[in-house]
């Protein structure tokens, strides 16, 4: 009798504790990974302006990896260099370097979502619904691909510097695509 107490306290509670234990790592998907001063795009001058990609190319780079990933085609494969001769020509950037967020909706499947204010929450959920989200770091400064997160820190691929993590206290301007 002791020993079918035991077994069913025990059962009880191990359910108890699979029902408050709560995953907060995910990695979902796996992104292609671009820089934005590779050697193959990075002088290409960025859209019209007298930038290049190199020196201002992290948001187009973002969009080139979501792009890349999902397959999708520009003239070839979609890389930075592709994207942005087909968003020049496409009519793809606003006041010479400026990307516009949705120009590249009509490639395939990859849509523009929106452009709105995420919470952490928010933000967990479309990583792991495999969403792709461009977020704005670095004070401003800088656009990174979001792939995966480790509570409220968030993993990236960044096309400019060598990080691979920001914390959502950092983190702007988010993007969000459907793919």
């Amino acid at each position: 009798m002791r020993a079918t107490l035991f077994l069913l306290s025990l059962a009880v509670a191990s359910a108890l504790c699979m029902s408050v234990e709560k995953n907060d790592t995910a990695i979902p998907k796996q992104y292609t990974l671009f820089k934005q001063c590779d050697q193959r795009w990075g002088s290409h001058r960025l859209g019209t302006s007298g930038d290049t990609i190199c020196s201002a190319g992290c948001a187009m780079s973002s969009l080139a990896m979501i792009l890349n990933t999902y397959g999708e085609q520009a003239g070839g494969a979609v890389d930075p260099g592709t994207l942005n001769a087909w968003l020049t020509a496409h009519g793809g950037y606003a006041d010479g370097d400026e990307l516009e967020w949705g120009a590249a909706n009509g490639l395939g499947p990859v849509k523009f979502v929106s452009s709105a204010y995420m919470s952490v929450a928010q933000l967990q959920a479309a990583v792991d619904k495999k969403q792709p989200v461009i977020v704005n770091v670095r004070n401003g400064g800088h656009w990174v691909l979001v792939v995966g997160y480790e509570g409220s820190t968030f993993n990236v691929n960044d096309p400019g510097f060598s990080v691979s993590t920001y914390a959502y206290s950092g983190m702007s301007g988010f993007r969000l695509y459907q793919g």
